[in-house]
């Protein structure tokens, strides 16, 4: 019972360290690409060009994607051509396997409309090691019971010897 309670403790300190680990990173990530994106407008009126990202780059990484997107929801720099959802500033979201950050991009221009990155990261990776990490909490259990149980008996079989050995001379006697 103490290994097991134990293991489950254990077990979710480091999943809940993992998952949040994950999403500060998640977090980090879109932050740093927004301070470094920078949109201006292009020829046309209603044209508006990325520079300054490298949203292209960020897909080499974990299978990561990309973009930047309109508050109304128009893809500016498709970096990605990952279906993100919406912009949801500030909250980590769900969507398909992906958590996908939000981040504000600061603009000086204020006649540009509000614009968001949204970086994405496939969570089934961090599922995997997660789940990895409770089956070797599990084989850690078993194990150790096994071994505890084995030396358990190995005591309690020197520990009778003497007693066999007087219950035999009483016998004798």
């Amino acid at each position: 019972m103490i290994l097991l309670g134990f293991a489950l403790v254990v077990g979710r300190l480091t999943s809940n360290k993992l998952e949040g680990d994950f999403r500060d990173d998640l977090s980090g990530t879109a932050s740093e690409l927004a301070l470094g994106t920078r949109v201006v407008r292009g020829p046309g009126p209603a044209d508006l060009t990325v520079q300054g990202s490298n949203l292209r780059g960020v897909g080499m990484t974990d299978g990561a994607h990309a973009r930047v997107i309109t508050e109304s929801g128009q893809v500016i720099a498709p970096g990605s051509t990952l279906d993100l959802g919406p912009p949801r500033p500030g909250a980590i979201e769900t969507v398909g396997p992906y958590e996908v950050a939000t981040a504000q991009i600061r603009s000086i221009d204020l006649s540009l409309p509000t614009m968001y990155v949204q970086y994405a990261r496939n969570h089934e990776n961090l599922q995997t090691t997660i789940d990895r990490l409770w089956l070797f909490l599990a084989a850690g259990v078993l194990v150790g019971t096994v071994l505890a149980y084995l030396a358990g008996l190995a005591v309690a079989v020197r520990a009778m010897r003497p007693i066999s050995s007087l219950t035999a001379v009483a016998r004798e006697i």
